[in-house]
Formats: structure tokens, sequence, C-alpha cells
């Protein structure tokens, strides 16, 4: 989607008074607890409209790559500025207090800053949208088990023709309103026989998805998720399906 208006396809002028003070991109808290406190109809429509501009956006500008394999810096930055806008908007001040009912459940990556480029790309023969390889990279998804304190990240991808998955198993641990400590478990690469294929490059698979250290949640709902990593990575992440015991809240109460 090109021709975006601003930051998110909106003028100041044109929102309501009330939603104009979501409008700031500051991640702010006092910002956010007042356009809570202001909650309606009207937020949440807003916040809807931010949410489905951020989903066209990511898929017009980083594409079928994701961002994975970088993007030219004009659609980078309009982006991230859709990203701040919905980051603005986010129903839950404290996203790490439900993360039993909210973000539990099974998430698949929009978008990413996190990137392979150069030498990394062509050590993992990995085919972006632009240039053919012998590894193409399929749906990333990441699975919350808040019952164990598992997050579970699982990479798709086929080798000539041979489909596999790399999984990244990790711990976490609150550690505030809104950031969780994250620590690596271990990673295995399914089916086995594609490690003879990929060689000493598993290493650096499991270098690129390590995600030891912390995130940052910074907008969760139902259905879309934001975090933002110790090394200022932003992950987009759509609902692929909710535990069966979580009930979701509208608001932090």
């Amino acid at each position: 989607m090109v021709g975006f208006i601003g930051a998110a396809g909106l003028r100041s002028a044109e929102l309501p008074g009330k939603a104009s003070i979501c409008h700031s991109q500051r991640r702010v808290y006092e910002f956010r607890r007042r356009c809570i406190a202001l909650g309606s109809d009207d937020d949440h429509g807003l916040r809807e409209q931010l949410k489905k501009q951020l989903i066209e956006g990511v898929r017009t500008l980083a594409g079928p790559d994701r961002g994975i394999f970088g993007m030219e810096s004009d659609h980078r930055d309009r982006v991230h500025k859709l990203l701040a806008e919905v980051e603005s908007m986010t129903p839950h001040l404290q996203p790490t207090s439900v993360i039993d009912t909210v973000v539990a459940g099974d998430w698949r990556v929009l978008y990413t800053s996190l990137t392979i480029l150069g030498a990394r790309r062509t050590r993992l023969a990995l085919s972006t949208a632009k240039k053919p390889g012998l590894v193409e990279l399929g749906h990333i998804y990441q699975s919350i088990q808040p019952e164990s304190k598992v997050a579970t990240n699982k990479v798709e991808f086929s080798v000539m023709k041979v489909s596999g998955t790399f999984t990244v198993t990790a711990t976490y641990e609150v550690e505030s309103d809104s950031r969780v400590g994250v620590t690596f478990q271990n990673s295995e690469l399914m089916p086995a026989m594609l490690e003879k294929l990929l060689g000493q490059n598993l290493d650096l698979l499991t270098e690129i998805f390590n995600p030891e250290g912390h995130l940052d949640i910074t907008f969760v709902d139902d259905t879309l998720r934001i975090g933002r990593d110790h090394k200022d990575n932003v992950f987009v992440l759509e609902r692929v399906s909710k535990l069966a015991s979580s009930t979701t809240p509208d608001q932090d109460t």
C-alpha cells in the first residue's frame, strides 16, 4: 500500500478529540493510560483501523520476505511509523499480567526487522523474493505456553523440495510490567537428515534465531502482538490459535 497520509493514513485534524491523545508516536505509559481511561467504541474502532493499515502496509511494503532479507529504507520507515501508531493504542498497559490469558497461544510472524543479509544469507543459500537459492524460508511461528513458561519458535523451510523445521525452545520470566527475560534452552532440526545438508550452518541458524535476552511486549490484543527485543529488533505477529483455557478481557483493570 502506497500513498500513506502521515504515519497511519490519518491526519491529526481528522481524529476525534479523545483519540488524538492516542495519536502520539511516543510509547509513553501516561499516554497509554489516558487512551484506555477514555476507552470507548470509538477508541476500539480507531485501534482496529490502525491495525488493518499496519497489516496491509506490512504485506505490501515488506512483501513475502517479511523484512527478513531487508527492504527499501523508505518502506521500512513507513512500516515503523505504522508500528508506533498501533503501539500507542495498546489496550494493555501491563501486558505481562495477561500472558496467561491474552499472550498465550500460537502466533505467526508477519514482519520483523531481524535480518539475514550478505554472507549469512549466502552461507544458508536462502531464497528471497528477488534472488533464488537452495533453501526456501516458510512461515515462522511462536507458541507461548504459560503453564510451563516456555516459548517455542518454529521456522519452516524446504531444502531442495525436502520440507523441514528448525525449532528453538526457550523459557521466560516476567521482569516488569511489559518485559520478559528469555533464556535459550535448546534447538532441534527436523528431519535429522537435513543436518548433513546444512552442516556447520546449523550453528548459524541457532545464532540467528536465538532469543536469549529480553523482550518488551509493546502491543497485544486478541489478534495482534508486537514485541521489541534487547537488540532493538521488532516483531509483528498475528494470532493463529489460542489456548482453549484462555479468556481475554478487553483491557487491563
